[in-house]
């Protein structure tokens, strides 16, 4: 007895004790949802506050490279119209592609605690110099490539269209482009804090230098080289990088002091540096200080977009 008494309990309390309905407990969870969402407002309208004043003075950093001293002696030494438009249109595609890299630091400097421990004009104009000269060595890669495909061709007999990716590559307009990125006697007096921050950078910059002076001297397969510096969307672009990289590092693996230098070397060190080695010259630094302390003003149209955000996020948060 004593047992069916306590099912007949345990009955009643299932059918008497008030529960809220699946509907009332999913809109208990959506309420909650709004009390959090509206709790980190101020929190999503600061952080939207804060990216957009970091990528403000990216953008002010990346406009000096257009005004820098290569810039100007490229806009005066280049006198025919057609050159000057296709150095701008290179330098800009060249900023873009720091730009970006730019944005994806600026983006990690946002969410590191340990990185903000660094003051951010300090950590941007190391990623500045990082990266501009990082970009300048693959263009220049691609540009000497250029130069040996066109010099092989002329060797033949073949004639290059001028609107071909070899001619403009090879052409004075590139040159003066990617001496507005040569920021390298910068990177390596700086190597120790950019390597606080990317541990792997000076080797990275060291092999590309590297590879640069392969595609310029030893490398004589010119099939591989054209598709590499080719369109990246065309059948056998990665075969060619991967065939090309493989020669590459068997190349180094050959050459003790072309290894020694990629893992230790001095890439300000003009007498024992490759360039040297290989005969090949530096391309001039552009020779600008940028004072990145300086960029903290918020004039009135990045006041005008910090609005707009806090309008967005408002918006979104009473659409909930």
């Amino acid at each position: 007895m004593f047992r069916k008494n306590d099912k007949l309990a345990a009955v009643k309390e299932r059918i008497f004790t008030h529960k809220p309905s699946a509907t009332n407990a999913q809109k208990l969870v959506i309420d909650q949802d709004i009390n959090d969402l509206k709790a980190a407002e101020g929190n999503v309208r600061n952080k939207a506050r804060e990216l957009e004043k970091l990528l403000q003075k990216s953008d002010q950093a990346l406009e000096l490279l257009k005004k820098n001293k290569s810039s100007q002696s490229a806009r005066i030494k280049l006198t025919i119209p057609l050159e000057i438009k296709l150095f701008e249109e290179q330098q800009f595609t060249l900023i873009r592609t720091v730009q970006q890299k730019l944005e994806f630091d600026i983006i990690q400097y946002t969410n590191d605690v340990m990185l903000q421990k660094m003051e951010y004009a300090r950590y941007l104009e190391l990623a500045f110099i990082y990266h501009t000269y990082e970009v300048c060595l693959e263009q220049e890669f691609r540009r000497h490539a250029a130069i040996k495909l066109l010099n092989h061709a002329k060797t033949k007999g073949q004639p290059i269209d001028a609107k071909t990716n070899i001619a403009l590559l090879s052409g004075i307009p590139c040159k003066f482009a990617i001496e507005t990125l040569n920021y390298y006697e910068d990177f390596f007096k700086n190597l120790h804090a950019i390597e606080s921050i990317w541990p792997y950078a000076g080797r990275e910059i060291r092999s590309a230098e590297v590879k640069l002076i392969y595609a310029a001297v030893p490398c004589t397969d010119m099939d591989n080289l054209a598709l590499v510096i080719g369109d990246n969307k065309l059948n056998g672009y990665s075969k060619a990088c991967a065939d090309f990289e493989d020669k590459l590092s068997r190349y180094i693996n050959a050459n003790a002091f072309l290894k020694e230098y990629i893992l230790r070397g001095d890439g300000l060190n003009a007498n024992i540096h490759p360039y040297a080695y290989y005969h090949y010259k530096r391309l001039p630094q552009p020779n600008t200080s940028i004072n990145f302390c300086e960029m903290v003003a918020i004039d009135a149209g990045h006041a005008n977009a910090i609005q707009q955000i806090e309008r967005r996020v408002s918006a979104s948060q009473s659409r909930h």
